[in-house]
C-alpha cells in the first residue's frame, strides 16, 4: 500500500472517529418569541434557543432542528421522533407524560393581553369576549375553569400557534390573547396590545424528553444550568441580559396591585353575600353551599396568601397558601396572632399596619418585609389590608391578601447590578458614571461652584497581563478599586471606566481657582498615596503606578462627552512626558500646580539641607526699652 493510500485511510478513520463522538439531537422548535423561535440561519433562537446552542457547543451535540407548532411538537416528542422539546411548563399531569430536568431554565407567568380598543380590567370583563389561546396550553385549562366557576360566557378561540392568535387580534377576530408574559410583552408594540391585571399560573419552564428517555440529555442541561446560574458573566446570564435589553418585561407588573384589589373585592363580595343569604333565607342553603364551594376552589388555586383577622389580631381564616407558609394546618393557626409565626420586629410592624385598618378603617396597599423564624433572609410581600364592616358600618375584622415578591425584588436588584455596576470590582460602570456626570453638570448650570473628573490610567498594565496572566490583572484591578474606594469622599463617585482605567467624579468644588486647585490636589495626593504601597499579586509584591488626567467642569459647556474627551487628552499629555504623571487640561491650572509642586519641593529640600537661617531682632520702644 502506498503512502498516499495510507494517508487517505488515516484521514477516513479520523473522520469516522470524530463523527462517532458527535451526538445527534433532534429538537422541536416552534414560534414563541422571545423564549423560542427559529433563527434566520435555521438554528434555534430566543432565550431558550441560544441556551441550548451554548450547551450543545460544549457537549458536542449536533442539533437537528425540527420546525413544528406546539401540538405537533408534543406529538413528535411522544412518538420519539424528537429528543428535546424546549419551553415546556411543568405540571403534575405533564410529569406523567414526559421527563424534565431539575433546575428550571426560565420562570414566567400567564397573563391576558387585550387589544388597545377593548376594555378589560378584571376577570368579569371577559364575559362575551373572544379570547385567542394556544390549543393544549396550560392557560386553556385555567380559562375553561374560570368560565365554569364564574358563570361567564367567554369564547375561547383555540389556535395551533401563537402567530395565528396575533393575526386574529390584528384582523379584529379576537378581543384578547391569553399567553405567557414574555410573549405578550415581546409583541405589545407591534400588535396594539395592552397588558391587563389578570395574571395567573406562575410557571417554571424546562426542556422535556419522552418519558424516561434520554435522561443523559437532561442531566447535561442540569449540569450547565447549575454551573452558569451562579456565575455572573456566564453564557446563561449574558443571554438573559441581552434579551432583557430588547424586551421590556417588568419584574413586578404595574397593574399587579389592581388585580389583587379586584380579587380581594370579589372575595369580600362573596363572603358578604353568603352571610346575607344565611341570615335572610334558610331555604337557599343548597345554593349558598354551591357558592361556598366555588369560593373555596378559587382560594385553593389562588397563588396568594389570603387571611382574615379579628380586632385582637387573631386569625379567624387562613387560606392553604398561608398554611403552607407557616407550616401548620389551619386549625393550628386559627386563634393565634402573628407573634407565633414571625420574629418580634416583624410582628410589631404587622400589628401597626393591621391597626390602621382595624382601628382607623384604612385600606392599605404596601410592601412588607417580614422574617420567619428559621429563615436567614427576610421575605418581601406585596400586601393589601381591607377593614370588614358589619351591617351597621362597624369594623369587625380585617381581610388581607398578600403575594411573595421576594424573588422578583432580588431579580430586579440583580438586573440593576448587571446594568449599572462592574462585575469584577463592584464599582459603578461607565453607564452609571455618565448618568451621574450628566445630572451633575445639569444641576450646576445656574449655580456657583465647580467640579472635576480625574481619569486614572494604569501604567504597564498590559505587561502584567502578558507576563502573569489575566487572573493577576483582575487581582490588581480589584486591589486598586478597594484602595481608591477608601480614599474618596462619600459625595464623590469612583467608577471603573474601561479595561485598566478608573474615573473619579468630584462635585461641589470651589469656584475660586486657588481653593479649587487645593481641593483637587488633596484628592490627587490620596490617589498617588494609594499606589505607593505594593499590591499582593499571586503571593508576591507588585508595584505599579498610574497617569492622571484632570478636566474641570468649567472646561466644557455642560457636555459629559466633551469633558471626558478633555480628561483623556490630559492623560495623553501625561504619557508623552513619562508615566506616573499628573496633567490638567487647563494649561493655567497646570502651571499653578507645577509652581506649587516646585515650591513645596524646594522648601522641603532647603529644610533638609539646613539652608534656612533664623535671625532674632529686638523690638525697641521710643524710650529705648
Amino acid at each position: 500500500m502506498g503512502i498516499r493510500q495510507c494517508c487517505l485511510l488515516l484521514a477516513l478513520l479520523l473522520t469516522l472517529n470524530a463523527q462517532a463522538d458527535t451526538q445527534s439531537v433532534r429538537i422541536g422548535v416552534y414560534e414563541n418569541p422571545p423564549k423560542i423561535m427559529l433563527g434566520p440561519d435555521g438554528q434555534p433562537s430566543g432565550i431558550l434557543g441560544e441556551l441550548i446552542l451554548e450547551i450543545a457547543k460544549r457537549e458536542d451535540w449536533q442539533l437537528q432542528v425540527v420546525p413544528c407548532n406546539w401540538d405537533a411538537c408534543l406529538q413528535l416528542l411522544h412518538k420519539g421522533e424528537i429528543e428535546l422539546m424546549p419551553d415546556v411548563a411543568f405540571s403534575e399531569q405533564r410529569q406523567t407524560l414526559m421527563s424534565f430536568h431539575h433546575l428550571p431554565a426560565l420562570h414566567s407567568w400567564s397573563q391576558v393581553f387585550r387589544h388597545a380598543d377593548i376594555e378589560i380590567d378584571s376577570v368579569l370583563d371577559l364575559d362575551q369576549k373572544r379570547v385567542a389561546i394556544l390549543a393544549g396550553s396550560i392557560q386553556l385549562d385555567f380559562l375553561e375553569q374560570i368560565n365554569q366557576e364564574f358563570g361567564i360566557q367567554m369564547e375561547l378561540i383555540r389556535v395551533s400557534d401563537l402567530q395565528s392568535a396575533l393575526n386574529l387580534l390584528a384582523e379584529g377576530k379576537a378581543d384578547a390573547l391569553a399567553t405567557n408574559n414574555l410573549f405578550g410583552g415581546y409583541h405589545i408594540n407591534g400588535y396594539d396590545l395592552e397588558p391587563t391585571s389578570i395574571l395567573f399560573q406562575p410557571a417554571r419552564l424546562f426542556f422535556a424528553t419522552s418519558i424516561n428517555q434520554h435522561t443523559e440529555l437532561l442531566e447535561k442541561i442540569d449540569y450547565w444550568l447549575e454551573q452558569w446560574k451562579t456565575e455572573q458573566d456566564s453564557p446563561y446570564n449574558r443571554i438573559l441580559q441581552n434579551w432583557q435589553t430588547s424586551v421590556e418585561v417588568e419584574v413586578i407588573p404595574k397593574l399587579v396591585w389592581v388585580g389583587l384589589v379586584t380579587l380581594l373585592g370579589l372575595l369580600l363580595l362573596a363572603l358578604l353575600t353568603m352571610r346575607y343569604l344565611r341570615q335572610k333565607v334558610q331555604n337557599t342553603l343548597r345554593e349558598l353551599q354551591v357558592s361556598d364551594d366555588k369560593l373555596t376552589t378559587i382560594l385553593n388555586n389562588l397563588q396568594a396568601y389570603v387571611y382574615i383577622k379579628d380586632p385582637q389580631h387573631h386569625y379567624v381564616y387562613a387560606s392553604p397558601k398561608v398554611c403552607e407558609l407557616f407550616g401548620f394546618p389551619e386549625e393550628e393557626i386559627i386563634g393565634k396572632t402573628d407573634a407565633a409565626f414571625f420574629d418580634s420586629e416583624s410582628t410589631a410592624e404587622i400589628f401597626r399596619l393591621d391597626d390602621r385598618a382595624l382601628i382607623n378603617g384604612e385600606s392599605i396597599v404596601k410592601e412588607e418585609v417580614n422574617k420567619l423564624p428559621g429563615e436567614n433572609e427576610p421575605r418581601t410581600f406585596l400586601s393589601i389590608k381591607v377593614p370588614m364592616l358589619d351591617a351597621q358600618g362597624n369594623i369587625y375584622a380585617l381581610c388581607g391578601l398578600a403575594t411573595d415578591i421576594s424573588e422578583q425584588k432580588r431579580h430586579k436588584k440583580e438586573v440593576h447590578q448587571l446594568i449599572f455596576y462592574d462585575l469584577l470590582t463592584g464599582l459603578p460602570n461607565r453607564r452609571l458614571l455618565m448618568d451621574r456626570l450628566q445630572h451633575s453638570l445639569a444641576s450646576r448650570h445656574n449655580q456657583q461652584g465647580n467640579g472635576a473628573v480625574i481619569l486614572i490610567d494604569l501604567d504597564n498594565f498590559r505587561t502584567l497581563n502578558d507576563t502573569l496572566g489575566h487572573q493577576a490583572g483582575d487581582q490588581l484591578l480589584t486591589g486598586i478599586a478597594e484602595r481608591l474606594s477608601k480614599q474618596v469622599r462619600v459625595s464623590d463617585t469612583l467608577a471603573r471606566f474601561g479595561g485598566d482605567e478608573f474615573m473619579l467624579l468630584l462635585e461641589d468644588l470651589s469656584a475660586d481657582d486657588t481653593l479649587l486647585l487645593n481641593q483637587v490636589e488633596q484628592v490627587l495626593d490620596k490617589v498617588i498615596e494609594a499606589f505607593e504601597r505594593p499590591f499582593r499579586i499571586q503571593e508576591q509584591d507588585y508595584t505599579t503606578s498610574a497617569s492622571l488626567g484632570v478636566a474641570l467642569y468649567s472646561d466644557s459647556k455642560h457636555n459629559p462627552e466633551e469633558l471626558i474627551k478633555r480628561a483623556e487628552l490630559a492623560i495623553y499629555d501625561a504619557k508623552k512626558v513619562g508615566r506616573n504623571q499628573i496633567r490638567f487640561f487647563d494649561t493655567s491650572m497646570q502651571q499653578k500646580a507645577e509652581h506649587r509642586a516646585k515650591l513645596e519641593f524646594g522648601l522641603r529640600r532647603a529644610l533638609k539641607d539646613q539652608e534656612f537661617i533664623l535671625y532674632y531682632q529686638p523690638s525697641i520702644m521710643l524710650k529705648g526699652k
